[in-house]
């Protein structure tokens, strides 16, 4: 029985963490991850600049992107809104940024932008879980590593977030929460990233938002009834 149990602990220790891919290809929120619904993603257009990016390209129709010129001063709000089905601890979250010039293909040269993001609960209990100030993040192309190590001091949950960028499809941000963020079954959360053109230069970029990955993991409490309900059933089968 001892050896049981320890095999279900063994057994739940590998399969509760868990990592759910959000898809936001032709700019449409998606995941084929059971953890999350209700999964919707929209953006807002804070300033409009040099409109009529060409997306019809793949290399556009692979993220959500913004139909304005953040290199020329237009600027943008995404946000992500979607519903835990069960109590879940979020440990870290990346986000994949593409840029692009008006044809739709990718840039060629470094750019430099900034974000600011938050994640908050909404309804009548609204707050906000974690948010950075406005962070500038420098991108780089083939051949390039631009790593822009930036510390979010105000927040509760410390992180340090790094732009990878050695390949061109893609520049991912990663944030880690070493005190997990909780997210509640069946209340609703929203996650919004601000972008806007950096320190007045690189002229000329369109972005977008691509895959959006967060790890987590049952909360604590939940995780340990559901091994003790294994742990349960194991014994009544081994007595019969």
């Amino acid at each position: 029985m001892k050896k049981t149990i320890i095999t279900l602990m063994a057994l739940a220790g590998v399969s509760m963490a868990d990592t759910l891919t959000i898809s936001n290809a032709n700019n449409k929120a998606s995941t084929e991850s059971t953890l999350f619904t209700d999964v919707a993603a929209d953006i807002s257009i804070l300033t409009t600049v040099n409109a009529g990016l060409n997306t019809t390209t793949d290399y556009v129709e692979s993220s959500y992107f913004a139909d304005t010129n953040v290199g020329d001063g237009g600027s943008f709000t995404y946000t992500l809104t979607f519903t835990p089905t069960e109590d879940l601890v979020l440990n870290d979250l990346s986000l994949d940024f593409f840029l692009s010039n008006k044809d739709g293909k990718a840039q060629r040269s470094d750019k430099s932008f900034s974000y600011a993001l938050t994640l908050s609960s909404s309804g009548e209990n609204a707050e906000v879980l974690y948010s950075t100030e406005k962070t500038t993040l420098d991108t780089g192309w083939t051949g390039k590593t631009d790593n822009a190590k930036v510390t979010y001091a105000d927040s509760p949950y410390k992180t340090d977030g790094t732009i990878n960028a050695t390949e061109a499809k893609s520049n991912t941000l990663t944030l880690e929460f070493k005190d997990g963020i909780a997210l509640s079954a069946g209340a609703e959360y929203k996650l919004a990233v601000s972008i806007a053109r950096a320190n007045n230069t690189n002229n000329g970029y369109y972005a977008g938002i691509g895959n959006i990955t967060m790890a987590v993991v049952p909360e604590p409490a939940t995780a340990t009834l559901s091994l003790l309900a294994l742990a349960g059933l194991c014994a009544r089968r081994r007595r019969k």
